[in-house]
């Protein structure tokens, strides 16, 4: 009763250790726990609560009427909002008399839930608190509006912030209802109502210290909408007004790219030379001005963005923030699908020795060369990123490019190399695979090795798709040409023809292949008319119809050899 919570807690204690039965053993460990509370041990008045709730006599005890309530702000008390939203349950469910005490249960329970994120069960229990009589109502009305803008309930909010400021006009949470008015108006893009909210609290709460942040985000709105004069008239005021504090400093760095924007860099160093606060070096410059393309960027401003980017970059080639500037610039130009623009900035980064950014632009690099047909530029980088690459899956990329790259340069043996390498890394896809395959194929073909070419063209008939699997098939009747197997091989071309339509250029050689093979069968009729269908429809492919008048040419001209040889009094 008097205070002394530390010699009351000892004494009690000792009184714990020797009760006498279950009812002093009860009210003793209750009342401890209540100044270990006092005394600001949490846990020890936690555990004291919980103690007491397991004593079989605790519901016939006065004190022990709240417990759940005490429990609750134990765990409040030290940000466990979990426990603390469990036992304010518990309470609020429980308790109807105390309108007072059910009230404040019903706020911190709202505050539990906001802390852990949990904002629609906020808004409900802060409802329920608000339809009770008691104090804070204003606060409960505040934390609601705040929290329908953390489930994207924008409307919703203004209308409470609007309501709120109607309803609690002497609440000392009126000035952080304007400024929080403000913000969303402004996100909402509703700019001039953001402004007028801002106008507001720097008339009506002129000690506030939200006023200087008022007059930085009105500033900040002129700004990004291009009105720089209005914006640096409201830096200036936050530097005349508010001197020395962080919003002046914040505001001298904004208006130091309000003057970069403007060109107007001596007219600022002349400023800034009469503030007493403030010096001005190289350094600040280089990162005011990063720091404003940045600010452009994370706004999704990307036209502003690449702007501030470029600008910082002619301005500072060598500057602290050259590497995220090159980078970051690069990101936007792809984003928007201008693959050519951001391969320089991509390069400058992919060309230094390390960076947190080196993978994924070596990356991008070779992605626009290749997407060029390109290789020849782009092995250099593959074979970088080869070395580089922490990432299997960027890693692969590069192998599986280098695969094709040397292909395309016919060098064969390197072809066949990362041909193996790619093959031999685990969890990798069928198109990879296959296309890993089909290399191994051509260049078998390339270098006449037809052995390992049917083998590797047999692995890309069971896992490849599309062109691919149309080429392995056509080779599929290839081989079993060569064998003498002509009737499989014609099976296979139908399936070509049937399945593979749209691949005409395979489709033609396949068609030239299935004339051989019925002229091997002795179907001459069958081989020239197919021939002379090739020769017709394929103009498209001079390669393909030169094929297919050849072998016409040959059977043209053993048929007129035999046709020659034959007796004619043999009838």
């Amino acid at each position: 009763m008097e205070g002394d919570y530390n010699a009351s807690s000892e004494v009690l204690g000792k009184s714990l250790a020797s009760a006498a039965n279950d009812s002093f053993k009860a009210r003793a460990c209750y009342w401890k726990a209540e100044a270990d509370y006092l005394l600001n041990r949490f846990d020890e008045a936690a555990a004291g609560f919980r103690s007491f709730k397991q004593n079989p006599v605790s519901g016939s005890i006065t004190e022990g009427n709240d417990v759940d309530y005490d429990l609750a702000y134990s765990y409040f008390k030290q940000k466990d909002y979990g426990n603390a939203i469990t036992y304010f349950n518990a309470f609020t469910d429980a308790q109807k008399d105390d309108v007072q005490k059910l009230h404040d249960g019903y706020l911190r329970l709202g505050d539990s839930y906001f802390a852990t994120s949990k904002y629609w069960p906020a808004i409900e229990t802060y409802n329920k608190a608000l339809a009770l009589t008691g104090p804070e109502k204003d606060y409960a009305a505040y934390q609601k509006a705040m929290s329908y803008g953390f489930v994207d309930r924008t409307a919703s909010k203004i209308e409470s912030l609007e309501n709120f400021v109607a309803q609690y006009a002497r609440s000392t949470f009126k000035d952080d209802a304007l400024f929080e008015l403000g913000n969303t108006y402004v996100s909402a893009g509703q700019e001039n109502k953001g402004l007028q909210a801002y106008d507001r609290l720097i008339n009506e709460y002129k000690g506030s210290s939200l006023v200087p942040q008022a007059l930085m985000r009105q500033g900040l709105v002129y700004y990004n909408s291009s009105r720089n004069n209005e914006a640096l008239a409201k830096f200036k005021t936050v530097v005349r007004d508010f001197p020395n504090t962080q919003e002046a400093i914040q505001a001298v760095s904004t208006a130091k790219l309000v003057y970069v924007d403007l060109g107007r860099v001596d007219e600022y160093a002349s400023w800034v030379n009469g503030l007493d606060f403030v010096e001005v070096t190289d350094t600040e410059l280089d990162n005011a001005t990063f720091e404003s393309a940045q600010k452009q960027n994370m706004e999704g401003k990307t036209d502003a963005a690449i702007r501030a980017y470029k600008k910082y970059i002619q301005e500072f080639p060598n500057g602290l923030h050259a590497l995220d500037a090159n980078f970051s610039l690069a990101q936007l130009y792809f984003g928007e699908g201008n693959k050519d623009s951001a391969l320089p900035y991509y390069k400058y980064v992919a060309d230094k020795t390390t960076s947190e950014y080196a993978e994924q632009a070596l990356t991008r690099v070779c992605e626009v060369y290749i997407g060029k047909q390109d290789y020849a530029t782009a092995l250099p980088y593959l074979l970088k990123l080869e070395d580089q690459a922490n990432i299997q899956q960027n890693r692969t990329f590069a192998q599986s490019n280098l695969m094709k790259g040397y292909y395309e340069q016919k060098n064969y043996t390197k072809t066949l190399e990362y041909a193996d390498k790619v093959l031999s890394t685990p969890s990798i896809d069928d198109r990879i695979k296959s296309d890993a395959q089909i290399m191994i194929a051509r260049s078998a073909i390339a270098t006449g090795n037809e052995s390992k070419a049917k083998s590797a063209y047999a692995q890309v008939l069971g896992i490849a798709s599309g062109a691919t699997a149309a080429e392995a098939l056509y080779y599929d009747a290839y081989f079993k040409n060569q064998e003498g197997d002509f009737e499989s091989s014609n099976i296979s071309v139908q399936k070509l023809a049937k399945d593979y339509a749209t691949y005409k250029e395979w489709g033609g050689k396949g068609l030239v292949l299935m004339a051989k093979n019925f002229y091997a069968l002795g179907d001459s009729y069958q081989a020239t008319y197919i021939l002379d269908s090739v020769i017709s429809n394929f103009g498209q492919y001079p390669e393909i119809v030169a094929d297919a008048q050849g072998e016409l040419s040959i059977i043209k001209s053993k048929e007129s050899r035999r046709n020659s040889s034959v007796d004619p009094n043999q009838e």
